[in-house]
């Protein structure tokens, strides 16, 4: 599956149970061409997508999204931004915070099928 945004990750920091990535949101990115016109704001699924981005990028095998269990956004992301996604592992559960500078942005929780 193609990533939703063209902004690349960064990972900063990967454990057994823990990552930490970034992603610079430029200006450029397609979806603010509609989202919303004279007022650019990244949508919220696109805060989700890029938490998979991480989980797949840092799980130990493939892993297939099975539900999103909560999903909670509590902040706007704009052009310019960087927005870090920190996530913890507890089995199949992955609790994840995403913030836009000093700024939670989202907070969720996920269950993945196929974590060894």
């Amino acid at each position: 599956m193609a990533a939703l945004l063209e902004a690349p990750l960064v990972l900063r920091e990967h454990t057994e149970d823990r990552a930490v990535a970034s992603f610079a949101i430029g200006a450029e990115e397609p979806v603010f061409a509609g989202h919303y016109p004279d007022f650019p704001i990244l949508p919220g699924v696109l805060l989700l997508d890029c938490v998979h981005r991480v989980v797949r990028e840092t799980a130990p095998g493939p892993v297939e999204l099975s539900a999103v269990d909560s999903c909670r956004f509590t902040g706007a992301v704009y052009p310019g931004e960087t927005v870090t996604v920190t996530l913890q592992w507890k089995g199949e559960q992955v609790s994840a915070t995403v913030h836009s500078g000093e700024q939670q942005a989202a907070k969720m929780k996920l269950t993945y099928r196929g974590v060894p």
